[in-house]
């Protein structure tokens, strides 16, 4: 579907995954905070989960990492009604155990997935 090999571009809904991803990501349906705690089950450990939001329910350090997840990577860009962030976290081995891999944050200057994967 995207032309990349070994990439698997799956659609569907949370509750429907029968195995584990090395990444996830969603439409904004959820919560943040929420959307850590559901996609937990369907992120291998050590995989990604790209987690859209604004700057005011954006889940801090500290709730990422007391669901087992160490953000590694943040962007922020202009979207309606204010700035919208999109961030990168990655999936701790064990509850409580924090992975540090930080990339400093930084604004999208040619759209947040580009700056991400940059």
């Amino acid at each position: 579907m995207v032309g990349l090999p070994h990439v698997e571009v799956v659609q569907g809904r949370l509750e429907e995954q029968e195995r584990s991803w090395d990444v996830a990501c969603s439409r904004a349906v959820f919560e943040p905070l929420l959307w850590l705690e559901l996609a937990r089950p369907i992120v291998r450990e050590q995989g990604h989960l790209l987690c859209y939001a604004t700057e005011r329910n954006k889940p801090l350090g500290t709730e990422a990492e007391r669901l087992g997840w160490s953000e590694v990577a943040e962007v922020t860009y202009p979207g309606p009604g204010g700035d919208r962030v999109v961030v990168l976290y990655r999936r701790n081995s064990r509850f409580g155990r924090t992975v540090r891999t930080v990339v400093p944050s930084c604004t999208a200057r040619k759209g947040p997935v580009a700056s991400l994967m940059a």
